[in-house]
């Protein structure tokens, strides 16, 4: 499908890690040469990881607090399981770092005001990301490459330019 062919974070939702847990363990049983499956769910884990790297990066070189926006697997919805955004607060947090994570369609609509100066993670592409109004010296890190330019605002749009 050409949805699959954006930037973004790693395939997500209850059935993506399932199924190829499964395909790969049917891969294993049937000495195939390659595990297709198990590949994708290694690429899934060191893209997450680079983006850790991301914003472990920006978080020590600004001091600013790490704040991923979106739990939920795909946008416009509020269903979390095996999330991207989970995958990635989970390997924050084995990393010693604290992140405070916020999804609208889970937690509820915050206000621009409470967008404090930080480093952000879009890690669910909701349509409604695009309308917050960031800090002054606040970092947006957007592996899906759609949040707009603000002034004063560091836009790091993963594997574009910026």
């Amino acid at each position: 499908s050409p949805a699959y062919m954006r930037g973004g974070m790693g395939d997500s939702g209850g059935c993506h890690p399932r199924d190829n847990q499964a395909m790969s363990w049917l891969a294993g049983r049937l000495d195939l040469s390659v595990d297709l499956m198990g590949f994708v769910s290694e690429a899934r884990e060191q893209q997450s990881d680079y983006l850790a790297d991301l914003v472990e990066h920006w978080h020590r070189m600004t001091g600013l607090p790490i704040v991923l926006l979106g739990k939920a697997y795909k946008p416009n919805v509020s269903l979390m399981n095996g999330s991207a955004g989970l995958l990635l607060a989970h390997q924050l947090r084995d990393r010693g770092l604290e992140a405070e994570h916020h999804d609208p369609f889970v937690d509820g609509s915050i206000t621009d005001e409470s967008l404090t100066p930080a480093v952000y993670a879009v890690t669910t592409k909701h349509g409604c990301f695009t309308e917050y109004r960031m800090q002054p010296g606040s970092v947006v890190i957007d592996p899906h490459g759609y949040m707009p330019d603000q002034p004063g605002v560091t836009t790091i749009r993963v594997g574009r330019k910026t």
